[in-house]
């Protein structure tokens, strides 16, 4: 979806961006596998849980506007 979306300029330097994003995506996730001693499992995966459900509302609202770039590619 990243290129699909990319204007083909800008098509490399968002797919560098995509895996920078997995790299923070990593480091982050060290620092919560830390933070799981203190605050216990269970609080660390309800905020991410919250989290996702937020994430997935947000993508469902923006997902016709993303087709409607995406010009008609599947």
């Amino acid at each position: 979806m990243v290129t699909k979306l990319a204007p083909l300029k800008l098509a490399s330097l968002f797919m560098g961006v995509w895996f920078c994003s997995n790299f923070l995506a990593n480091v982050i996730s060290g620092f919560l596998v830390g933070y799981v001693q203190r605050l216990g499992a269970g609080t660390i995966f309800g905020a991410i849980a919250v989290f996702m459900v937020v994430l997935a509302v947000f993508v469902f609202f923006i997902s016709r506007w993303l087709l409607v770039r995406m010009h008609g590619r599947d």
